[in-house]
């Protein structure tokens, strides 16, 4: 079952074509990645998912429902999740203060309770907490909960944007990059943090560059070239396929 359809997507930005009729599915509990050398359209596509850009023209399509143009707001309340190619956590809050202030937005408490039921609002505070809690706990970083996110390595905070996302009981991860900076010890724990995620059921799309994580995690792989999709298909047929490997593998790339 397609969790997620995209449909002829096109975008442009001042007469400059970003994506130009993109169409794509993602089964539900799969993982998908979109590759392409930088300036294909890959986080523009991303944007366009999650309400950050409106598209031109097409349609998304999420778990049956058209979700073409919607705000990030709406986006994200209908469990669809994000990852940036920067981090986004508050550098002087501690990594659970962050991953619970990510759930703002499933506040149902009102002004009345705030003001004449402070038990409620404790209640659904402690509740938050815990769940920040058990997303850290997710992506490995139960220990590290009371520190500052400006005091966390690059990879730990790359780890806290992922269980951010979690937090908000997205059942769509689009990860942006997240590969990005890693070596190779902390790619490998990356891997393991992604294949936990969609073994408790999550649907993942993944814009990477770095080839051997995107062809050992990946069930499918679209490549992007000057917006436009240029290839679809399994690992082996796109490290296979003549398009992709003058646009963007090269023959004689390693591929890592």
């Amino acid at each position: 079952m397609a969790v997620l359809e995209v449909s002829n997507l096109s975008k442009s930005f001042g007469g400059v074509d970003a994506v130009v009729d993109v169409s794509f599915h993602v089964e539900e509990r799969s993982i998908l990645g979109i590759i392409g050398p930088n300036g294909a359209g890959k986080s523009t596509v991303i944007n366009l998912l999650t309400g950050l850009y409106r598209p031109l023209s097409g349609k998304v399509m999420y778990s049956g429902k058209d979700i073409t143009g919607l705000s990030s707001h709406s986006v994200a309340q209908l469990g669809i999740g994000r990852t940036f190619q920067h981090t986004t956590s508050f550098p002087d809050m501690t990594a659970l203060e962050s991953v619970a202030l990510a759930q703002i937005y499933l506040n149902k408490i009102g002004l009345w309770e705030t003001l004449f039921r402070p038990s409620k609002v404790e209640r659904w505070r402690a509740a938050r907490l815990d769940n920040g809690y058990e997303a850290l706990e997710l992506v490995g970083l139960h220990d590290r909960a009371n520190v500052k996110c400006k005091n966390l390595p690059h990879a730990e905070q790359v780890a806290l944007d992922i269980a951010i996302a979690v937090a908000t009981g997205a059942r769509l991860l689009l990860l942006d990059e997240p590969a990005g900076g890693l070596n190779t010890s902390e790619i490998g724990r990356l891997m393991d943090v992604v294949r936990t995620l969609q073994d408790r059921g999550a649907t993942i799309v993944m814009i990477e560059h770095h080839m051997a994580l995107v062809m050992s995690i990946c069930g499918r792989v679209v490549v992007l070239n000057d917006g436009r999709k240029i290839a679809e298909g399994s690992p082996k047929e796109i490290q296979e396929n003549e398009l992709v490997i003058d646009a963007y593998l090269g023959k004689d790339a390693d591929r890592d």
